[in-house]
């Protein structure tokens, strides 16, 4: 298993492997160490994708940048998050009329074919990985509550 400073890590080994936050990595000693040992790792695990997402302060730094040039990262894509409180929302006909329901309680082929249409029409970058290998991926980083987690509407 990878660890680094504090990086939230997706191991979905061997399809892919993403640092989704580089933790307390502030130094560009501290980062190319972590470059090295993703490498490292992904040689070892002979994995398939890596990315590397930074938040704003981490991707305007040009000595990251230049680095991960040098290790032969390319930006992928831009990212902005919004989130809203939903425990704000009034109590209205829209939101009572949401169900969710889990993989438990549909099945696997349901879901996958809701996450294929989701992705569709997103604005975000398309994956280079099939869904079958993202689904797999994904129950691996969850474990077997996969099955209880996993909702659709």
């Amino acid at each position: 298993m990878f660890k680094g400073l504090g990086t939230k890590i997706l191991d979905g080994s061997p399809s892919y492997f993403v640092i989704e936050d580089i933790g307390q990595v502030s130094s560009m000693n501290q980062f190319e160490k972590l470059l090295q040992d993703i490498y490292d790792y992904v040689q070892l695990k002979d994995i398939q994708s890596v990315k590397i997402v930074l938040n704003e302060k981490e991707a305007s730094n040009n000595d990251f940048l230049h680095l991960l040039d040098d290790y032969d990262f390319l930006k992928h894509d831009t990212q902005y998050f919004y989130k809203q409180d939903l425990n704000s929302l009034e109590n209205t006909e829209q939101v009572t009329s949401i169900e969710l329901k889990s993989i438990e309680q549909t099945t696997d082929y349901l879901f996958k074919n809701v996450w294929k249409e989701v992705v569709t029409g997103s604005l975000n970058a398309p994956s280079s990985l099939p869904i079958e290998k993202e689904f797999e991926g994904m129950k691996a980083e969850l474990g077997s509550n996969y099955i209880k987690n996993c909702l659709i509407a």
